[in-house]
């Protein structure tokens, strides 16, 4: 018996029979099923590990706003743990926040030791990742924590290291609380040429302020979300502190005639700014 042999495909039907291959899908293993599945797993725990860091952050923010510090403190603490395990981006700009928050929350209730070395760790991540914010806020946190620590000459050090970096209208608050580290260490005539330095900087400022001539000063308004009047009256507060210092140094180097002058211009001003 013949056996009839099977009849070869033209070559229309050899390329349609490629273009439905093409078009349909051959069977999925078992390993794509189980590579997509942990895909989708993985992008859900990065969006909940993701939400639940800013949570936290806002939480910490919102107690530390409050004043209460120790329950900040809880917060941070409690994240600062599980971070490590954590899948979330820009990890070391996290931890430089939460050092920096942990350090102004142990400042305020008077642990200042360990404020300074949170602050420290905030300061290395921000050099080391030039986050120049939170540099700058650590830099704020560490001067005044070692300020009240009593060393004078480390927030020295502090204050002109950011005097290099701030705009013009926080320049005489910083060039103020230097006068008043010199003051404490008894370097009176360094105190006094700071402190009137400070000064003349105020003066300008408020010139400034008023007239709005410039772009930091417009920020600064904007900023404290106050009026311009509301304003120049925190500058003036901050000028009067300085007046003080400078009265002081006065004194301290034997100026009595001119001390007496600026107490007298400090009591002024203290009543202006209690109107």
């Amino acid at each position: 018996m013949k056996i009839q042999g099977l009849r070869p495909q033209t070559a229309e039907e050899t390329m349609h029979r490629r273009k439905r291959s093409k078009e349909t899908p051959g069977p999925v293993s078992a390993r794509q099923v189980t590579t997509v599945s942990n895909s989708a797993k993985a992008k859900k725990s990065y969006i909940e590990q993701t939400r639940y860091s800013l949570q936290t952050l806002e939480n910490i923010n919102a107690a530390i706003a409050s004043g209460d510090y120790e329950l900040a403190m809880t917060f941070a603490q409690s994240y600062l743990a599980r971070l490590p395990m954590l899948n979330v981006a820009d990890k070391p700009k996290l931890l430089a926040n939460l050092y920096c928050s942990m350090g102004l929350c142990c400042y305020e209730l008077g642990q200042l030791t360990i404020a300074a070395s949170h602050q420290r760790r905030a300061l290395e991540i921000a050099v080391r990742c030039n986050y120049r914010d939170i540099y700058l806020r650590s830099m704020e946190y560490l001067g005044l924590t070692v300020q009240r620590l009593g060393d004078y000459a480390q927030a020295i050090s502090v204050w002109q290291t950011k005097l290099k970096f701030v705009k013009k209208t926080e320049a005489p608050f910083l060039q103020a609380r230097i006068s008043e580290c010199l003051l404490n260490q008894e370097q009176y005539e360094e105190a006094l040429e700071t402190g009137k330095r400070a000064l003349s900087e105020f003066d300008k400022l408020k010139l400034l302020i008023m007239a709005e001539k410039e772009e930091g000063v417009r920020d600064l308004v904007q900023d404290n979300r106050a009026t311009k009047d509301g304003v120049i009256k925190d500058i003036t507060k901050g000028e009067l502190q300085c007046i003080l210092l400078v009265a002081t140094a006065l004194e301290a180097c034997g100026k009595i005639e001119e001390a007496i002058s600026m107490y007298k211009k400090e009591l002024q001003l203290a009543k202006e700014i209690r109107k």
